[in-house]
């Protein structure tokens, strides 16, 4: 006889037990169809069990069952972020919760510091649960903080950019952030 594929929280009793050929009618059952198997391949003992049990014995048989592994659910949350300077994430979930989930960002398992879109991939790695999800991961640009420069006099008829930006700085916590002032239209 063989027995048929199960998924993993099933037990042997969602098994069938299916040919086999036995000169004596009968039925196959489990020894034990509360056990509920991980996922992969295991035998475990299956017994006939004769109509004619006053003239026949029950016989054992050890077979292979095959468990598949369940499906589970990833939940990517938290896909945008602001750039800080540090590493950032995205927040995994998991359905049944807890499963170990690998991560990676841009094919790197390193999470990403830099504004910009990274392509997420989130799979479980679990032996008896299986499930994936993907998306895509945005830090934006951070605004810094200003000093404004001091622009030089101009007279009129003069144009905009005549003018001369001098001082000024710009910050991101207590780090400087390199850059030039200029005039957004200096031909006004």
């Amino acid at each position: 006889p063989t027995a048929g594929s199960i998924t993993y929280g099933q037990t042997l009793a969602d098994s069938t037990i299916t040919g086999g050929s036995v000169s004596v009618g009968g039925s196959w059952s489990w020894l034990d169809a509360t056990i509920a198997p991980n996922a992969g391949t295991t035998s475990y003992t299956a017994v006939f069990t004769p109509t004619d049990s006053d003239n026949y014995n029950s016989v054992n048989r050890s077979l292979s069952v095959v468990t598949a592994k369940a499906s589970a659910s990833v939940i990517l949350s938290g896909l945008s972020a602001i750039y800080t300077g540090s590493a950032q994430g995205v927040s995994v979930e998991t359905l049944p919760s807890g499963l170990t989930v690998d991560v990676t960002y841009d094919a790197s398992s390193n999470l990403p510091t830099n504004a910009g879109s990274y392509a997420v991939s989130a799979i479980i790695n679990d032996s008896n649960y299986t499930g994936s999800a993907s998306d895509t991961f945005e830090i934006t640009a951070a605004t810094p903080s200003i000093t404004w420069p001091t622009a030089s006099e101009i007279r009129n008829p003069a144009a905009l950019g005549t003018s001369i930006l001098t001082g000024g700085s710009a910050t991101f916590g207590t780090d400087s952030v390199s850059g030039t002032f200029a005039w957004a239209t200096p031909s006004a």
